[in-house]
Order: C-alpha cells, then sequence, then structure tokens
C-alpha cells in the first residue's frame, strides 16, 4: 500500500467516524414539531360540534381544507354518544375511507416516534384516544383527540381534544407509559382535486382562559362521567324505563347542574344539561319537576345563544333556540293533560330547525308529533 493510498484510507475512515457522529447527534438531538392549521373543535370553541368523534373528524377534514360535510353533516353522520368505548379506530378508519382518504392504523412507540408524521414535509396530524388526559385504548372508554405537535425539548406532547380544548399538553412520560395506538389520516389521489388542502399560515388556535379555569374543569370532568353512566337507552315515551338507572343517570347530570363551574360554562351546555336532566325527571313521571327545570332554567336562557358569553368565542352559525327542551316541555306537559301547552311547545321546536342536541329533533319528526297530538 502506497503512502497515498494510506492517506486516502486514512482520510475516507476519519470521513465516516464524522459522518456517523453526525447522524448519532441528528437522531440523539431534541426536535420540536408543531403543525400550523389545525383548528379546533368541540366543548370551547362556540360551535354545534360537542361530542369526541364529530369534533375530532372535523378538525381533521378542516386541516385538510375539506368542507364537503358541513358540521351538520357530520352530527347526522357519526355518533353522538360515543364516551361508552362502541366507535373504534377501525370505525373511524372506514368513516375517513369513505370520504375518500387513505387511513392507517399506527402504533406509537415513544415520541421520537412522532417525527415520522409531525415533521415539516409530512405535517399530518395523529388521532388518538384520550382518557384523564392519558392516551386509552377504544372500546374501554377514553375520548378522541389530535396530536398536533410534539416538544421533545420539553418532552410534552400537544393535543386538540374536545373538552381538553386546544394546544393541551401532556407530559411524553405521562403519554407514552407503553405504545399508543393512532389513526393517521391522509387524502387519497382521487380527492386532491375536490379539497383545498392544510393552510399552514393560519394562526394556531389560542388556548383561551376557560380552558384552565379549575371550577370548569371539575364541572366538564362530571359531565363526562355523566355521559360514560349513560350505558342504557331510556325512552322517555315511557317503555321499559328502568327507575333505578333512570334515577342514576338524574343524579349524574344534578351534579354537573349544581357544580361550581356550571354557571361559567356556555348558554348552550347549560341547555343541553337542564334538558337531560328534565328528560330523566320525565322518565320517572316527575312531569312538574321536568317542566319547572326548563321554564326557570332553560327557557330563560334559550333566548340569548346569539349574545356573547363572557370568555367563550362568539359562533355566528350558533342557533338561535334548540329544539330539544321544547319537545321535552311538549311531552310533560301532554303527560299532565295540558295538550294545548303542549301542542304549543312542538309548534316552537318546530320554529327552530335544530339539530344540535340529537338526530331524533328534525323537523319531520317534530311535525309527525304535532299531528299526533291534534
Amino acid at each position: 500500500m502506497t503512502r497515498r493510498t494510506k492517506l486516502t484510507s486514512i482520510a475516507l475512515l476519519i470521513g465516516l467516524v464524522v459522518l456517523g457522529v453526525f447522524y448519532y447527534s441528528l437522531s440523539t438531538r431534541a426536535i420540536d414539531n408543531i403543525i400550523l392549521g389545525v383548528p379546533y373543535f368541540g366543548t370551547f370553541s362556540g360551535t354545534p360540534l360537542a361530542y369526541d368523534v364529530e369534533s375530532t373528524a372535523a378538525m381533521i377534514l378542516r386541516y385538510w381544507g375539506d368542507k364537503r360535510l358541513s358540521f351538520l353533516d357530520l352530527k347526522r353522520t357519526l355518533p353522538a354518544e360515543t364516551t361508552r368505548g362502541n366507535f373504534t379506530f377501525t370505525d373511524f378508519k372506514r368513516f375517513f375511507e369513505s370520504q375518500g382518504y387513505e387511513a392507517k392504523i399506527v402504533t406509537l412507540q415513544n415520541q421520537r416516534g412522532l417525527r415520522n408524521f409531525l415533521n415539516q414535509s409530512s405535517s399530518t396530524p395523529i388521532i388518538v384516544s384520550i382518557m384523564n388526559g392519558s392516551p386509552s385504548l377504544r372500546p374501554g372508554g377514553g375520548y378522541y383527540g389530535v396530536i398536533v405537535g410534539s416538544l421533545e425539548s420539553q418532552k410534552q406532547i400537544i393535543v386538540h381534544q374536545t373538552s381538553l380544548g386546544s394546544n393541551y399538553l401532556i407530559p411524553s412520560g405521562r403519554f407514552f407509559p407503553h405504545p399508543v395506538m393512532g389513526l393517521v389520516v391522509t387524502p387519497s389521489a382521487q380527492i386532491r382535486s375536490l379539497i383545498v388542502g392544510p393552510d399552514h399560515s393560519k394562526p394556531y388556535p389560542a388556548r383561551l382562559s376557560i380552558m384552565d379555569d379549575t371550577d370548569i374543569k371539575n364541572t366538564l370532568a362530571k359531565w363526562n362521567e355523566a355521559l360514560s353512566s349513560e350505558n342504557d337507552t331510556i325512552n322517555i315515551r315511557g317503555a321499559k324505563i328502568n327507575p333505578d338507572i333512570t334515577q342514576r343517570l338524574l343524579k349524574k347530570w344534578m351534579d354537573v347542574i349544581n357544580s361550581l363551574g356550571f354557571q361559567k360554562l356556555h348558554p348552550a351546555a347549560r341547555i343541553l344539561a337542564n334538558t337531560s336532566a328534565s328528560m330523566y325527571l320525565t322518565a320517572l313521571k316527575q312531569y312538574k319537576e321536568a317542566i319547572s327545570q326548563l321554564e326557570n332554567n332553560v327557557i330563560p336562557i334559550d333566548h340569548d345563544l346569539n349574545e356573547p358569553a363572557e370568555g367563550w368565542p362568539r359562533d355566528p352559525t350558533m342557533l338561535k333556540a334548540f329544539a330539544s327542551p321544547w319537545r321535552v316541555l311538549a311531552l310533560a306537559y301532554f303527560e299532565t293533560g295540558e295538550k294545548k301547552k303542549a301542542q304549543a311547545a312542538l309548534e316552537n321546536a318546530a320554529k327552530t330547525g335544530d339539530s344540535w342536541v340529537s338526530l331524533y329533533l328534525e323537523k319531520e319528526l317534530v311535525t309527525s308529533e304535532l299531528v299526533k297530538y291534534k
């Protein structure tokens, strides 16, 4: 081996060592990734989206610039009460595939594994299920949310989640005590011409002070507990009512209503909770109590939905009134024999065109019930 060959070999070896050190340092270096342009929808957004499946779907679709499905379409297509774990990652995968997306269930081993999706070239938010601030498998509980960032330098994961709000930070050690299941959704080639695509110039949704209000957090925890307890379908027309279950569900909603943070909630949320309690009072044949609950606690604020609520964003598409309290009020009046008041309440329900609370509150059904009462 000549001197020149030796020098070349040594230089090559040094180069390989330097290159190896560079790539090693790159792999061990903390990297922060945040996807801009992912909107937040849910409890604090001032929109009609109230449940985790529909709000999570909206975050993903709107991020990709897909407005083919309106909020109303999402509420009609996706189940509302999802806290029972009856809407799995596989169900979510099928939904997105039906909309022309490629959806893949993945296993996330650790925080560093998020780089593959959150990096600048991919910029793909990840759907996960979260329970008590930690990832959860479904079925078995948990609420869907979206990973929008990873701060390796701070060992934090950033998520948008319905009841946790936007930019919620979860320590990576708490997020990854074990591998986490996720759903990655990207547009297929077939729909790229139908959607706008991400807008990374959009300002990041600010985290509102109400999202960190302790009283509101406690109230929302009770709210989620009430939803989770609704394991039996309650037929408020009186067929096969289980009084013990109904009484327990009523207590759960009254715990929400009597909590310290309840009066701080958006008027729409207060209407929903009071209406739920009234529904169970009606199921228990406590009609006068149900009427009092609605007339004293719901109807007065049902007229204020388009007024600014302190600390809450205002959505111009928010309905001026909901049909649900009027329909429950109509039923309670009907059962007490006050049919004229029942019909008047149903007519008020028909005027709202409400589809916010339940798929069963559509105008066609309200109209058919008006016919029954005449």
